[in-house]
């Protein structure tokens, strides 16, 4: 039995690539909603979030769950757009993201 390895990717609506990440210390590079209560970082639908200097509002969340552990290379596919370390997933979350105005 192996544990969940998530990857994050943020992309527009439409379908362009902002970033994707396994590396958790990239959340560090971003402004994120703060859950006081918590003390730690949360990512909803219409929440406003930062990366490079530029905000974004989340309009739709997906979840996909892979049958095995995804080898994060980095040579082809999405995972050219990876920041940050690179470490195999087997759950990746994709936040869809708009502009903020």
């Amino acid at each position: 039995m192996s544990s969940i390895l998530t990857k994050i990717r943020i992309q527009y609506r439409e379908g362009g690539m902002i970033v994707s990440f396994t590396d958790f210390a990239m959340f560090n590079e971003m402004v994120l909603k703060k859950n006081r209560e918590f003390d730690n970082w949360e990512i909803n639908i219409n929440d406003e979030i930062e990366i490079n200097g530029i905000k974004y509002i989340v309009v739709s969340v997906f979840s996909i769950i892979y049958n095995q552990i995804l080898e994060n290379s980095g040579s082809k596919g999405l995972s050219v757009y990876t920041a940050g370390d690179r470490h195999e997933f087997n759950f990746e979350v994709v936040y869809y993201v708009d502009e903020a105005l």
